[in-house]
């Protein structure tokens, strides 16, 4: 009887042996394989995140300062830019100064401001005509009276000089460049704002920006 519960217990023991062998130890060897890997992935993150964080850190700034730089040769350049087209109007204004003040002083403006006859008005309308095509910078050159009434217009048309007929003729008495310099001493010049071109008292299609000049004679 003793020899059978002995025998009973030893098979009992095997039996949960073998459970343990097939059940719970395959478990604890997943859950030891699983609790390994998530070690592992955190090792991973805590050892080799700041690097990566730094990689990235680096490359950002690497851009970043790239951006900066390129930003600052673009202001550079641009402002070359700005400068040179500046330096080329002064110039472009500075030398129209000039030919304005010559042509005020030309025999053929003084003598049709002396002596307004048709004779004379055709003669200063040749050498406006002349002087525009030369120049080729002027849009319009014109002769207005002490009313400011046109009596000579010569336009620059496709890098031609054409003189405007009798029955073209404009008042500009009211407008503000002929205004302002009425009253201007003998050798002085007046330069207008840039502003449009206004024709028949209406601003020009397509837009054209002017700046005009008028010289007392």
């Amino acid at each position: 009887m003793a020899e059978k519960t002995q025998w009973g217990r030893i098979g009992k023991f095997e039996k949960e042996h073998r459970y343990v062998k097939n059940r719970l130890l395959p478990k604890s060897i997943s859950a030891h394989k699983e609790l390994n890997a998530a070690l592992v992935w955190r090792y991973f993150l805590f050892l080799f995140m700041p690097s990566v964080v730094l990689v990235v850190s680096a490359v950002f700034a690497v851009l970043y300062s790239h951006v900066l730089h390129s930003r600052a040769e673009i202001t550079d350049r641009e402002y070359g830019k700005v400068e040179m087209a500046q330096l080329h109007i002064d110039e472009t204004l500075h030398n129209a100064v000039i030919d304005l003040s010559f042509l005020s002083g030309d025999e053929d403006v003084l003598a049709y401001a002396r002596n307004p006859t048709e004779d004379n008005r055709l003669r200063l309308q040749r050498t406006f005509l002349g002087f525009a095509e030369v120049k080729q910078i002027f849009d319009q050159v014109r002769f207005l009276d002490d009313l400011g009434h046109e009596k000579i217009r010569v336009n620059l048309v496709d890098r031609t000089a054409v003189a405007a007929h009798r029955d073209q003729m404009q008042d500009k008495g009211h407008r503000y460049y002929f205004t302002d310099a009425i009253d201007l001493p003998e050798g002085r010049v007046f330069v207008s704002c840039l502003d449009l071109n206004i024709e028949n008292n209406k601003v020009e299609i397509p837009l054209k920006p002017m700046i005009r000049l008028v010289a007392p004679v």
